[in-house]
């Protein structure tokens, strides 16, 4: 393996650490609402296999498409969990379990809307 292969390796490895930490973020911000846990563990590992799945049919592009492709998915990844945390309705749970519902919703829009933008 040369340099340039590694380089590119080590680049793909951090940003795929990066995105697994975008969905842990939210998967911790949800599990504060045991409803919600159960449904989106379940997305997180069926997104997470489909992942791999496109990574490793990226094999063939040049480098520069790869990780558009990779800024992408994580697009896509903080796209469909901030959807899952805002389908969320704890109207029957009590005003303090709703105030912490908004929060947690914020919270995710400030740190994941915000990076988003400005990987894109």
């Amino acid at each position: 393996m040369d340099r340039q292969q590694l380089l590119h390796r080590c680049r793909m490895a951090l940003a795929i650490n990066r995105l697994e930490q975008r969905i842990d973020h939210t998967l911790d911000q949800c599990r504060r609402f045991d409803q919600m846990a159960e449904p989106l563990e379940t997305w997180a590992t069926q997104w997470s296999t489909a992942t791999l799945e496109r990574w490793l049919n990226l094999d063939n592009l040049p480098l520069e498409e790869r990780e558009k492709a990779l800024v992408a998915l994580a697009l896509q990844a903080t796209e469909e969990a901030g959807a899952i945390l805002r389908a969320y309705d704890p109207a029957g749970a009590g005003q303090d379990h709703v105030l912490f519902h908004q929060v947690a919703c914020i919270e995710w829009e400030q740190r994941h809307r915000a990076r988003g933008t400005r990987a894109a």
